[in-house]
């Protein structure tokens, strides 16, 4: 007997290799992260805000009494206030049981309240006249409750930066008169896309402290203010706009802070107190602006 088989005529289509995941149910959960959506551009300053914190008297014994960190923040509160910023001023001097009254927890709480608030285009200025300390080359800042034996108890300076960074604001400004912690423009000053571009758009972040992290920040007894915020409520006055511009930028602040303390230190004969600054973003940003 003959096996006959019946051959097709053409050879059937080679079968494709099934995709092993077309049966599995759709994933669950967060999609793939996508590229962060660009940042918009920036505009002039919708609106200022201010933390000030001075203290004098700590709960710590080993800290120092201080003397005019109050009277600090009362003066720069004053300025900043006619300036159009909206201003928190916290000090010891204030009733303990009040939110303003400036413990570590008290602070924390107004800084995030600050941030939480601000939006793209606003501008934050921070200020602390206090002890300042250095742990293990880290930066802290200490507060009315900051207890020598509970690190958790001082502000890390880091933590304040990383709040400001983690705002919506395009602009911030961070002041320190605690211890451890003249342009030439050449264009005419009156060229109105000069001014905008250069001061009234520019964005970034900015640091500028009384002292290297291993001099003391001094008090100036003859003038009841810390030496650095002598120079700067009077530069915020207006001394430091020697262009005549009608308004102060965070460029004429370190200048002129840097060439007064300079000069006091000759003058009293008192050891090197070196102001340092540092800054990252796009033109010089406008603290005070007192054109009309």
């Amino acid at each position: 007997m003959k096996l006959t088989i019946d051959l097709p005529l053409h050879a059937p289509a080679p079968v494709e290799p099934s995709d092993p995941t077309a049966s599995l149910p759709a994933p669950r959960g967060d999609p793939a992260p996508q590229p962060p959506a660009p940042r918009p551009p920036p505009g002039p300053v919708r609106q200022r805000w201010a933390l000030l914190v001075g203290i004098n008297v700590y709960n710590e014994p080993s800290y120092a009494t201080l003397r005019y960190c109050v009277n600090d923040v009362r003066a720069l509160a004053t300025q900043l206030a006619d300036g159009g910023y909206t201003v928190v001023a916290m000090h010891d001097e204030l009733d303990p049981k009040s939110h303003r009254f400036p413990s570590r927890e008290n602070v924390e709480a107004e800084l995030r309240s600050i941030c939480d608030s601000a939006a793209h285009d606003d501008f934050i200025l921070v200020f602390f006249a206090c002890h300042g300390l250095l742990r293990d080359g880290q930066r802290w800042l200490a507060l009315q409750n900051t207890r020598a034996r509970s690190p958790q108890s001082a502000l890390a300076l880091a933590e304040v930066e990383a709040m400001l960074r983690a705002s919506k604001a395009n602009r911030c400004l961070l002041l320190l008169d605690a211890c451890h912690v003249g342009i030439d423009i050449g264009r005419s000053m009156t060229d109105p896309d000069f001014l905008r571009h250069s001061f009234e758009l520019a964005e970034g972040f900015a640091v500028l402290a009384a002292s290297t992290s291993q001099q003391i920040a001094r008090e100036w007894h003859a003038v009841k203010h810390g030496v650095f915020s002598y120079f700067l409520l009077d530069d915020l006055e207006g001394a430091a706009d020697r262009d005549h511009k009608g308004f102060v930028t965070v460029d004429d602040l370190k200048n002129h802070v840097i060439y007064g303390l300079r000069r006091w230190n000759v003058e009293q004969g008192m050891p090197l107190q070196e102001p340092n600054a540092r800054f990252e973003g796009v033109g010089d940003m406008i603290v005070v602006d007192r054109r009309s």
